[in-house]
């Protein structure tokens, strides 16, 4: 009954840590994708001022 018990704690501790790093690397991917995101609009901005200014 005791390794039944311990089984039962060390499963459940090992599912809570897998929870917490698919929220984890979720969170993480999510920052990632919006800082690339700005970093493209940003890259755009500049470029088209660039442009602007050539073809002037």
């Amino acid at each position: 009954m005791t390794v039944f018990i311990r089984w039962a704690m060390v499963s459940m501790v090992q599912s809570a840590n897998c929870d917490r790093m698919v929220s984890w690397i979720s969170a993480s991917v999510s920052m990632s994708t919006a800082a690339v995101a700005s970093s493209r609009i940003r890259i755009f901005v500049l470029f088209s001022k660039v442009l602007a200014r050539h073809t002037s």
